[in-house]
């Protein structure tokens, strides 16, 4: 499960919690500049009365059955999966950082990577999760990247990373359903994105391996950070969710 954060308007700009921060331009999407392919904010069309012509007696309206209720699309009340709202997604139980896709999908809690997602509805629960960099006067920072699916075809779980935007690729086609108040569960294919910390070694194996003397630290092998992974239903624990997105 995953956390969505929204962001502020005006000058307090996509602000959110822990280290993880970003600017960008407001509570919507980037600007839908042809060929850049992000959302355009929504508009409110409102609808008026016609008037009787002069000299004329209304005419008596007809009895008519009620219109049927539309369905209402999936997000459509939920501003964070308007397709127009910029959200920073981190885990429920995080107590800082977020997501961040830097190549491939890893939590981070600096500036780093694209941390801004655009969760763009393709129908029903289905979305195209589209990650922006914060705005530096960059033109990169305004096209999109969308997750996306890496099977390494071995016996290693499931990775997402960045790529070019295709909505008719199923390995970029999400879903987002809510999981519990204000927050989500995000899966491709039946395969749950979930959290996998860095794995502890074995102590009695670290003591036949670790050398009698100090080695300096910046001979020590680094950690190799968290990884996001999508797994098959039985493995995943409810334990994160998609956040709400909420006003900074």
């Amino acid at each position: 499960m995953f956390e969505m954060k929204t962001w502020a308007t005006g000058a307090a700009m996509l602000a959110c919690t822990g280290a993880l921060v970003a600017c960008g331009s407001g509570n919507t999407a980037p600007g839908a500049a042809a060929g850049t392919g992000t959302p355009s904010t929504a508009t409110t069309v409102t609808g008026t009365t016609a008037g009787t012509v002069a000299g004329t007696a209304p005419a008596t309206p007809a009895l008519t059955s009620p219109p049927k209720a539309r369905p209402t699309p999936a997000g459509a009340a939920t501003p964070v999966l308007s397709g127009t709202r910029e959200v920073t997604i981190v885990r429920v139980q995080a107590s800082e950082g977020g997501l961040a896709l830097d190549g491939r999908l890893v939590e981070a809690d600096d500036d780093s990577g694209r941390q801004l997602f655009v969760p763009t509805p393709l129908g029903g629960d289905t979305y195209l999760i589209k990650a922006y960099s914060r705005v530096n006067n960059h033109p990169a920072a305004d096209e999109p990247v969308c997750w996306q699916v890496h099977n390494p075809n071995n016996t290693q779980s499931l990775t997402i990373e960045g790529a070019l935007c295709d909505l008719n690729n199923p390995a970029q086609r999400f879903t987002i359903v809510p999981n519990g108040e204000e927050s989500y569960a995000i899966s491709n294919n039946s395969a749950y994105l979930q959290h996998f910390p860095q794995q502890r070694p074995d102590p009695r194996r670290t003591r036949r391996c670790t050398p009698a003397k100090h080695v300096p630290a910046h001979r020590q092998r680094p950690r190799a950070p968290p990884r996001w992974r999508l797994t098959t239903p039985n493995q995943w624990q409810p334990l994160f969710s998609a956040q709400k997105i909420r006003r900074g």
